[in-house]
């Protein structure tokens, strides 16, 4: 499990959620996402919830949301820390509850790929364009990879093979990057985000995922999946 930056999760939920929006992590891990939210309703005053869904390793005995994930938002709240330790509390609850049911693998899967474009575009936006063109996300249906453009016409693209493994800009990728490109009125360069590049186009800005993103959102490049969305063996 890779421990996600507390100062990253904060800036993306302040820039996508509404001060009284809904924040929600299918893979929650130590509880990160919760203590951003806690965090933020107490430094701006806002009323943001969240979600938190968490299986951990039950087969090994190892479900991390009734420790690890649970135990990290009670400390967050009462301010109780490890050896006796206290540090100031902060205002805030939540109620642990215990799933039944399976969550629908395809589901999970598009809130994987959700993920993933809040990710990137929050990145690109950090590192690339700030004080530059506004980068909206693109939504709209009947596209595969477009995933934003900005207001200078330039689009932005992630090579996601239809819920399945994050893919690599080749020359078959680049024809559909291409032709959704003119579908939406788009002109070059077409930033393209992936997990590799074995295509070369003056067309292209090529952006590389990095890896221990991918591997945090359970989407390793060894990671096959079927037709149904479940991760095969």
């Amino acid at each position: 499990m890779t421990v996600k930056p507390l100062k990253l999760f904060r800036k993306l939920i302040q820039i996508w959620c509404p001060p009284n929006g809904l924040v929600l992590d299918p893979y929650a891990g130590s509880g990160t996402t919760g203590h951003a939210v806690l965090d933020l309703n107490n430094a701006t005053g806002s009323a943001r919830r969240f979600i938190l869904v968490e299986q951990g390793a039950p087969e090994n005995g190892d479900k991390y949301a009734r420790t690890l994930t649970w135990q990290r938002l009670s400390n967050v709240v009462t301010g109780h820390r490890p050896g006796g330790r206290r540090a100031p509390p902060v205002p805030g609850g939540f109620e642990y509850r215990l799933l039944t049911k399976a969550i629908d693998a395809r589901a999970v899967m598009e809130m994987k790929r959700d993920e993933l474009i809040d990710v990137v575009i929050t990145s690109h936006w950090e590192t690339h364009r700030r004080g530059a063109s506004n980068l909206q996300r693109f939504d709209e249906e009947g596209y595969q990879y477009l995933i934003g453009r900005d207001e200078l016409g330039e689009g932005y693209f992630l090579i996601w093979n239809n819920g399945g493994p994050v893919g690599s800009l080749d020359l078959d990728s680049y024809k559909l990057v291409s032709a959704e490109a003119r579908k939406a009125g788009l002109k070059p360069p077409f930033h393209v985000y992936a997990r590799y590049e074995t295509f070369q186009t003056h067309n292209v800005r090529f952006w590389k995922i990095p890896d221990r993103i991918l591997a945090h959102l359970g989407l390793d490049e060894d990671a096959r999946y079927n037709d149904g969305g479940e991760e095969a063996a």
